[in-house]
């Protein structure tokens, strides 16, 4: 969906330049404007999200620190969205059969305090395979 919208946002903006009564000449003056714009505005944007710090809602999770280094503002903040989602969920390690190979199984219960509803999770180490 995303990537129709951007090809429907830059043809539309191609179309501008793509007039009946403008020669070829024309048509690359405009169009080398319009990369130029395009490309000042990537740079910008480059610039503002090297320059700012995005805020952390959960100043103690190490997962949204080290998100908050690696992404972009924009895309943190949807990652942030994403994971505070998770927030009313509780997990509790209920067995751990690995052995040094890693071989095993995990056994999680995860609760939901909104809903007071609980699930056991398998997760199959070897085949990398989770059921509820």
């Amino acid at each position: 969906m995303l990537t129709t919208q951007a090809s429907e946002s830059c043809n539309a903006q191609v179309r501008l330049f793509l007039k009946p009564k403008h020669d070829l000449d024309l048509f690359f003056i405009h169009f080398s404007i319009l990369l130029a714009e395009k490309r000042r505005k990537e740079t910008e944007s480059d610039y503002n999200g090297k320059q700012s710090v995005p805020y952390i809602m959960l100043e103690d999770s190490p997962i949204l620190q080290h998100a908050a280094k690696v992404f972009t503002p924009n895309i943190f903040n949807r990652i942030q969205k994403q994971y505070l989602k998770t927030e009313p969920y509780i997990m509790e390690t209920l067995s751990d059969t690995r052995d040094d190979g890693m071989i095993g199984y995990l056994t999680y219960m995860i609760e939901d305090g909104e809903r007071s509803d609980e699930r056991v999770v398998l997760v199959d180490i070897s085949t990398r395979t989770l059921v509820c």
